[in-house]
């Protein structure tokens, strides 16, 4: 809780679910997993190019945390410009952003 506004961070990857935490296990913070409220793949929600997905899981978030509409904020993150359009098609995602590594 930061200024009176919950926060959390959800984790959508082409990399399995196990993999995902795996990984956040092992960090050189340490175990991140702690930091992650839950995790999206493929498998569970389709491919992140395809505009349905991004509705899954805002749909999935507003079920898990008991927020809906526009007091839910959904910003993605990703180095993807064709993952930008789907979410931005989707109009499930308040804020695409497009990052370079």
């Amino acid at each position: 809780l930061q200024d009176g506004i919950a926060t959390s961070v959800w984790i959508y990857s082409s990399g399995s679910i196990a993999a995902q935490q795996l990984l956040l296990r092992h960090s050189s913070h340490g175990d991140l997993t702690p930091f992650v409220s839950g995790y999206f793949d493929p498998t569970t929600v389709g491919g992140k190019q395809m505009s349905s997905s991004y509705s899954k899981i805002r749909s999935s978030i507003e079920s898990q945390v008991g927020v809906k509409g526009s007091t839910l904020g959904v910003v993605f993150l990703t180095d993807n410009l064709g993952e930008v359009a789907a979410c931005g098609a989707s109009q499930s995602v308040d804020l695409p952003i497009l990052m370079t590594r």
